[in-house]
């Protein structure tokens, strides 16, 4: 049960992050087309609910919404209101000793997908 709550909690994580990262490289293509922008509540409710980093990624490759100071402080404000559910929620999470374990394994096993090197290739050989 636990490693199902882990697993949907990171499931989600990717899921919001990278819809706020897409929308906002959507925004940037409509700012310069001239279209029907997303509003930036959006955005900001997006990072609320967790997708901040995947914005605040977006914004800086695509150079977009970076120099305007009002947005940035709404965004600022909604990443802190992130900040001040989510630390206490993870506090909280990781003095369950089944979910701190889960946790552990799950990102564990996350990180030895990711280091382990594709076995090596042999060029064919040619018969002269």
């Amino acid at each position: 049960m636990a490693k199902l709550v882990v697993r949907s909690t990171l499931l989600y994580l990717v899921g919001v992050n990278t819809t706020s990262a897409v929308l906002v490289g959507y925004d940037k293509r409509q700012a310069a087309h001239r279209g029907q922008r997303v509003p930036e509540r959006r955005l900001c409710n997006l990072a609320i609910a967790g997708g901040w980093a995947g914005g605040m990624m977006a914004m800086y490759l695509a150079r977009h919404k970076t120099k305007k100071k009002s947005f940035q402080k709404k965004y600022m404000n909604a990443v802190t209101k992130n900040a001040m559910v989510m630390l206490p929620a993870a506090l909280v999470a990781f003095r369950v000793p089944q979910l701190r374990g889960a946790f552990s394994s799950t990102f564990s096993s996350i990180a030895s997908n990711f280091s382990r090197r594709p076995p090596p290739r042999n060029p064919p050989r040619f018969r002269r």
